[in-house]
């Protein structure tokens, strides 16, 4: 699958809702939902954004580094951090902060 190399809000967006296989270092593969897409504002030509997926009971429970894949997006490797439960699944979040045009 072809690695995503450049990001924004907009790439993501679309993908709400959306089931992406988080592989963890170890190999194990589940499926995960990104739940959505935040705007966390951000100064002039900085855009900070955050993505949350929802990560299901037999998924990872700590913070790592995943590779989550989607067909039509591509594989990317992103930090997720758990920021909280949420029935029995975990909320992950993976943020971003990039320089660059407002709004991107």
């Amino acid at each position: 699958m072809e690695q995503v190399t450049q990001f924004s809000r907009a790439l993501f967006a679309p993908h709400v809702g959306e089931e992406f296989e988080l592989v963890a270092g170890d190999g194990q593969r589940v499926l995960t939902v990104l739940q959505r897409v935040a705007d966390r504002g951000g100064a002039p030509h900085t855009n900070l954004f955050s993505l949350y997926f929802l990560v299901p009971p037999e998924g990872p429970k700590e913070q790592g580094l995943f590779r989550l894949e989607r067909p039509g997006l591509g594989a990317v490797d992103l930090l997720l951090v758990p920021v909280r439960q949420e029935e029995e699944s975990i909320l992950f979040e993976a943020a971003f902060s990039l320089l660059g045009p407002e709004g991107a």
